[in-house]
């Protein structure tokens, strides 16, 4: 969610708008609102239908990885601190762009947890699509 708030200068300009998708409770959604998302859509998705629909990966193994191990050091030295759990602890993320049509334009899949997302394709693709404001 941090990376993603890097574009709302781009997203504004260009009519985007940012949500996010969790897969706990309701309760787990209002508590991470209060602290993270501000005035930004959350939706709950407790089954997590919307997850596997967008390809998100879900795996034991996958979390354990090395490169897990280096996003972890790298989000510490970032100043990230992981505060508990919420939802399922083995479902992966990512970033799905929609296009106007609200089709799908690009998807970016975690392959572990913490993984960069590519912020400059993203910026690309609001810029490509969205009408300017």
């Amino acid at each position: 969610m941090s990376q993603l708030r890097h574009l709302e200068p781009i997203l504004q300009q260009h009519g985007g708008r940012l949500a996010f998708v969790g897969h706990g409770s309701i309760d787990d959604a209002r508590q991470f609102v209060a602290q993270h998302v501000g005035e930004h859509a959350l939706l709950v998705d407790a089954e997590r239908r919307a997850f596997a629909a967008a390809g998100m990966r879900r795996s034991r193994l996958l979390l354990v990885s090395p490169r897990m191990w280096r996003n972890a050091l790298r989000a510490r030295r970032e100043g990230f601190r992981q505060e508990g759990l919420q939802g399922d602890a083995w479902q992966l993320g990512g970033v799905v762009v929609l296009g106007p049509d609200g089709r799908s334009a690009w998807r970016q899949v975690e392959r572990t947890a913490g993984d960069e997302l590519d912020l400059r394709r993203v910026a690309e693709l609001v810029q490509q699509h969205g009408p300017r404001r």
